[in-house]
């Protein structure tokens, strides 16, 4: 199995610009005296292409909208929110797994011992974890939005044909 920290790193890249930072809870640890009595060794490196990263945030920011399966969870505040829901095929784990411009989040609703989830909570119950621990951690932090890679070019497309937009077409997107 996975865990929420191995999944949060995993996802990481799609907001950092395709890069895949180390994990991590901590930078340093110091004593009374400001001395660092701990360090912890960080790696950063260039894992998917930016373009390719982007692509994938904007991807993931329509399962935070209209009829995503996390429509209406996002983080409010104009803060710019994507994520991915997750239901194993035997109903025994739910996930969630969420990104801001600030941080990474992957929540998980199960047992340790894979016993059936019997609830028709489904995989709102991660989401709402997901949400509330998002707005308390960036209470008061400026609401951002995921930067524009270079190189991506936005343009109408027709939902039914999946080709650009022409006039004739009944219903379009931005992709």
């Amino acid at each position: 199995g996975m865990s929420p920290y191995d999944l949060a790193a995993a996802y990481m890249m799609y907001g950092s610009g395709g890069k895949y930072t180390t994990p991590h809870t901590y930078t340093t640890v110091e004593d009374y005296k400001g001395n660092v009595i701990l360090k912890k060794e960080i790696t950063t490196v260039q894992a998917i292409g930016e373009d390719t990263a982007y692509v994938m945030n904007r991807l993931l920011r329509g399962v935070m909208e209209g009829r995503g399966t996390a429509s209406g969870y996002s983080v409010g505040g104009g803060m710019d929110s994507i994520g991915k829901t997750g239901t194993t095929s035997d109903n025994r784990d739910y996930w969630f797994v969420g990104l801001t411009p600030y941080y990474v989040t992957a929540t998980w609703y199960g047992y340790d011992s894979g016993f059936a989830l019997n609830t028709s909570v489904g995989t709102s119950a991660p989401i709402r974890a997901w949400r509330w621990v998002m707005q308390r951690a960036q209470s008061g932090l400026e609401a951002k939005g995921f930067p524009t890679a270079e190189g991506v070019v936005q343009a109408n497309y027709c939902t039914e044909t999946g080709l650009l937009a022409s006039p004739g077409c009944p219903s379009m997107k931005t992709g």
